[in-house]
């Protein structure tokens, strides 16, 4: 089972330095190793399945078929190597207040996103050690 974590963060402007920081909260999902080796599984046999049922396009299965192996290897090996990712969050606009909630996104120190209601530019910052 996947381990949920939440850590707080603090989220800045990146436009204007001289605002004060507000804190969030971001929610952790950490795979165990048997959940990375059954998600890269899946996501081998999809874009493996997609490559062999290219092989019944005529035409476009010369450049399909190929690609699709190529990247069912290359997605499956970033899905074994994807230990933990941010599956939601939440805090507040540095600039305006209004609430901003973050979205699913692969794990990172820093994170950018930008506010629904000003459009300001903010960088989220984990203050806590993963």
């Amino acid at each position: 089972m996947a381990i949920k974590t939440e850590i707080p963060v603090e989220i800045r402007s990146r436009n204007d330095h001289n605002l004060v920081p507000t804190q969030g909260l971001i929610v952790q999902m950490e795979w165990t190793p048997a959940e990375r080796l059954r998600n890269a599984l899946k996501t081998f046999g999809i874009m493996f399945g997609l490559a062999c049922f290219a092989v019944l396009a005529p035409l476009i299965h010369y450049f399909l078929v190929p690609s699709l192996l190529i990247a069912s290897f290359v997605l499956a090996f970033d899905k074994y190597g994807q230990l933990k990712f941010f599956v939601e969050g939440k805090g507040s606009c540095p600039k305006c207040g209004s609430s901003i909630l973050f979205e699913k996104s692969k794990f990172k120190e820093r994170l950018t996103d930008s506010c629904a209601n000003c459009h300001d530019d903010v960088e989220i910052l984990l203050t806590a050690k993963t």
